[in-house]
């Protein structure tokens, strides 16, 4: 870098999508931008199904959302959001998990830096919600710091565990809450169990690190 004025913006995390007597999307998270460099926001969770309208795919991010629930019968696959969106080298981020339940509510974990979100299974001898998708670990600070880890699914079945760097947890319902992802790491949000329940979690925040040689 010179000696001059730089475009900085550190991105906002996603509010979770909402999840009462119908069901959202999460929200988004807002791009991290150094100059030119620009880390996209991950994509927002997908719609679970709902009284008021089928279920929908993840959205797409730097690191895609998890996909939403359905317990219509037979039950379709329903995809998780692509990830490394817009694309660039090296890929900034992974797909979220897709929907593949037999009986009941899972839906897909985030995406991470490092790894795809696992897909939801909901029926006899499955987990549930799929976990989160791992992030990366980064020494810039100075010690090694794990940043972008997806947010775990909503499950019917079982909750989830968000991706190492700062992911939150899957909830359930009726019992257990999502948690949101962790402040500056870029992590994603835990996802809600069905509708009727608690909302999904907000992601949290990115962060603008520079490190440089002043001597």
């Amino acid at each position: 870098v010179s000696v001059q004025g730089y475009p900085i913006a550190v991105g906002g995390g996603g509010a979770g999508g909402t999840n009462q007597t119908t069901s959202d999307f999460g929200d988004s998270g807002g791009n991290s931008i150094f100059s030119t460099i620009i880390s996209t926001g991950g994509g927002g969770g997908g719609k679970p199904e709902s009284p008021g309208g089928a279920a929908q795919a993840g959205l797409t991010g730097g690191s895609g959302g998890g996909a939403g629930s359905t317990d219509n019968v037979p039950e379709s696959p329903v995809l998780g959001g692509a990830g490394n969106t817009p694309p660039v080298s090296p890929p900034q981020g992974n797909p979220g998990g897709d929907y593949i339940g037999t009986t009941s509510y899972a839906g897909g974990g985030g995406g991470g830096a490092t790894a795809v979100g696992a897909n939801g299974v909901c029926g006899p001898g499955t987990t549930g919600g799929g976990p989160g998708g791992n992030g990366a670990t980064t020494s810039i600070s100075g010690s090694p710091t794990v940043y972008g880890g997806g947010g775990g699914g909503g499950g019917n079945c079982n909750p989830s565990t968000g991706g190492t760097g700062g992911g939150g947890n899957g909830g359930r319902k009726p019992s257990t809450a999502a948690t949101a992802g962790t402040t500056n790491t870029g992590g994603g949000g835990g996802g809600s169990g069905r509708y009727g329940g608690a909302s999904g979690a907000a992601g949290g925040s990115g962060i603008v690190i520079i490190r440089y040689k002043f001597q």
